[in-house]
């Protein structure tokens, strides 16, 4: 056995091809993100930026409740649909996820008593401003994440990269002024993002590129394809939730907002990598599954997973050296959390073929079921540890989400084949 070095240039050189689109966008975007990440930290208490963690992941449980999926459905569906179609398609989509929205938003105003303990924590069990504003945001970020999806789908890099990058630098510069300048605290951090999507909601609206538009047959087509995905995430993001809130409650005060610091640095960095070339593999991997070359597509995955993983070694030797160059002696505490993350993102990246296999397959609900198994095994982990919760404890239920839905997504997809 021997490393065939001159195709491994050339899987790397077809990667680069593929990703040079997307990744300027990445890249400039994660740089924003990684400059803001000091700023913020000195600006910041430590416990509000640790709520700030809780609000966000309470965003992405309440943008899947509400989406259904949606945005994976245009990935996959966008492509195929007329062109002279696609206004109405994506107008169907978002008239029906606002109205879902304001619904849900209702009906967890009316029955906020009983349902606080579920989606909130000791720190944002005030309905409002907390939950409101999170309805807010997903409500207007709604048009953002349809064009998104759009252009990944139609693999229009160009647009993408000014949406990503544009969205990214004003939400920072809106939230250091509320923050620093107009003493706002952490409702700053969560006021910058929402003004920021009132700026794309408007514009995307006045310049008309959505419309009304309730075309169910559009919209059954979407939730077929994006509704066991949205469980499947919402699931998950919920369990990400449940996790932070209990480390809050169970941790020292400023745990969590060190965690938040360590979480985001640890992941940006390799997001220079991943999210850009993720970001192409999927048009990518469509591609190929449509012209039966999945072997190929099979060379240049396994040559960016080497890749990868060893520039998640380089950087986890190096982690210490970053942090401490970024932040004050307040987030030095805890390093060790900075490298489980940095092990969980390329956990994650081994998950990429047996997950959109099944995309590909339309058997999303395998999805579903592969990612409900693993963390409901967390849950009960979870369960079993909540009185006496460790720094180990903390460890796992962080990597082996990632480590279960990889796992038992390869053992389904291994099935699958073989009954082919």
């Amino acid at each position: 056995m021997y490393l065939n070095f001159k195709k491994i240039l050339s899987n790397i050189v077809e990667l680069t091809i593929n990703t040079k689109g997307f990744v300027i966008g990445s890249i400039v975007q994660q740089l924003l993100l990684i400059i803001s990440l000091p700023i913020f930290a000195i600006i910041l208490e430590p416990k509000e930026i640790g709520v700030f963690l809780l609000f966000t992941t309470q965003v992405l449980v309440i943008s899947h409740l509400c989406c259904f999926g949606f945005t994976q459905s245009i990935i996959k569906q966008a492509n195929d649909i007329n062109k002279k179609d696609l206004k109405s398609y994506l107008s169907s989509i978002y008239c029906y996820s606002s109205i879902i929205t304001i619904g849900i938003f209702i009906l967890l105003y009316l029955t906020r008593i009983i349902t606080s303990d579920f989606i909130l924590s000791k720190v944002l069990m005030e309905f409002y401003p907390y939950t409101a504003l999170t309805f807010l945001y997903v409500f207007l970020e709604i048009p953002f994440n349809i064009f998104l999806a759009k252009y990944r789908s139609l693999n229009d890099y160009k647009r993408y990269n000014i949406y990503i990058v544009l969205s990214t630098l004003i939400s920072i510069i809106i939230s250091i002024i509320l923050i620093h300048f107009m003493n706002y605290g952490v409702l700053g951090r969560i006021f910058g993002s929402i003004l920021t999507y009132s700026v794309f909601y408007l514009f995307i609206i006045f310049k008309k590129y959505l419309t009304l538009n309730f075309n169910k047959n559009y919209f059954i087509k979407a939730f077929k394809f994006g509704s066991f995905l949205a469980l499947q995430w919402l699931y998950l993001e919920y369990y990400n939730f449940y996790c932070f809130k209990i480390i809050e409650e169970n941790m020292e005060k400023d745990f969590l907002g060190v965690l938040s610091i360590h979480r985001s640095l640890a992941l940006q960095i390799p997001l220079f990598i991943v999210s850009s070339i993720e970001l192409a593999l999927v048009p990518l991997y469509l591609k190929f599954c449509k012209t039966n070359n999945k072997s190929k597509f099979n060379n240049l995955f396994y040559t960016y997973i080497v890749l990868y993983g060893i520039f998640c070694i380089i950087y986890g030797l190096l982690y210490n050296l970053i942090h401490s160059l970024l932040f004050d002696v307040n987030y030095s505490k805890y390093m060790w959390v900075g490298i489980i993350f940095i092990l969980s993102s390329f956990l994650r990246s081994l998950m990429f073929i047996p997950l959109y296999y099944q995309y590909v397959k339309n058997k999303t609900q395998i999805v579903m079921y592969a990612f409900v198994i693993s963390t409901s095994l967390m849950f009960f982990y979870i369960f079993l540890k909540l009185e006496n919760l460790s720094r180990i404890d903390v460890i796992l239920i962080i990597i082996m989400p990632n480590i279960l839905n990889t796992i038992i997504l390869t053992i389904f997809k291994k099935r699958s084949e073989n009954r082919c």
